[in-house]
């Protein structure tokens, strides 16, 4: 029996996913577990249970916008945070099927900024495995980049990496250990684009969005960039209570690591694919297997207020 639980909260940062699943009846047991997200002076939340395939339970609780007053619901793009990984990586496979790389190619093939990091390939940076040093903080000058006086333009990846050509040391051989880096998705998001031409966003809707007909995701690349119904990230303002939206912060414009909008509707598509191409055969067997496969790459820890074991493997 296979059991799924997606829930997409907005009280600290905008996460969640959807877009094709019929609509369910509310399961009792489950409205109670969120009962307290069902405000209409609050974040919300959307959550859909899938059984065997099926959607068992499928609802919205509490707001989207504070603003115009809408409301969550499966059918409400919300941004995917660190989900968007899983996305950036099936890019990678796509482009490994179309032979227009290897796993094991290396990264300065496609990212010369990253000559002062030898040794990291393709495989490292899907694994969390690459050595790269994490260039959010650090003292690493890319937020001082970002957030320079009389700067206009946002931050994107192609800017970023320019960081790595003055800045920063391996922190270990690649490959030896795991160690959770952001910047390697966005590294990866930059080898989609100068492989394939496009843009990342271009990528993704032509090659995973549109063939599953997830008509609600997309990738926001600008802050110019319209998500139609979007629920909007807030946090909590300390002093005095109340909310404060949190969606354009200065480094959510480098994509591969986040960036990627979509409903639960969406992402039950997305599921019913990935277990689709596993059975089926329909992505390379060899590539697919590795990228959903257990390994020494997947850590496990215990969230405190959830109490119950979360997986890491992007």
């Amino acid at each position: 029996m296979r059991w799924c639980l997606a829930a997409v909260i907005l009280s600290l940062v905008s996460c969640g996913g959807g877009g094709g699943a019929e609509p369910v009846a509310g399961n009792p047991q489950v409205d109670s577990m969120f009962a307290h997200f069902a405000a209409d002076d609050s974040p919300g939340a959307s959550v859909m249970v899938v059984r065997d395939g099926a959607v068992v339970h499928s609802a919205g609780y509490g707001v989207a916008d504070l603003d115009d007053g809408s409301m969550m619901s499966p059918s409400t793009p919300v941004r995917l945070g660190s989900v968007s990984k899983a996305f950036t990586a099936m890019a990678i496979v796509i482009l490994e099927e179309q032979s227009a790389l290897t796993f094991d190619s290396p990264v300065t093939e496609w990212v010369p900024e990253l000559r002062r990091f030898p040794g990291i390939t393709v495989r490292h940076l899907l694994n969390h495995t690459s050595s790269l040093p994490d260039y959010y903080g650090n003292g690493s000058p890319l937020e001082g980049m970002a957030t320079a006086d009389g700067r206009q333009a946002p931050l994107q990846n192609a800017e970023a990496f320019s960081v790595y050509e003055a800045w920063g040391e391996p922190v270990f051989t690649p490959g030896d250990r795991f160690e959770y880096c952001n910047p390697g998705y966005e590294a990866l998001a930059l080898i989609v684009e100068r492989v394939s031409g496009t843009t990342f966003a271009q990528f993704l809707e032509a090659e995973i969005f549109t063939p599953l007909g997830m008509t609600t995701a997309a990738v926001r690349d600008l802050p110019s960039k319209r998500i139609p119904n979007r629920a909007i990230g807030y946090a909590p303002i300390e002093d005095g209570g109340g909310w404060q939206e949190s969606d354009d912060h200065w480094g959510n414009w480098l994509v591969g690591a986040g960036g990627i909008y979509a409903s639960l509707e969406d992402l039950f598509k997305w599921d019913q694919a990935l277990y689709r191409w596993a059975e089926t055969g329909a992505r390379t067997d060899e590539a697919f297997s590795a990228a959903i496969r257990p390994s020494y790459s997947w850590t496990r820890s215990r969230a405190p207020r959830a109490r119950h074991p979360t997986n890491a493997r992007t």
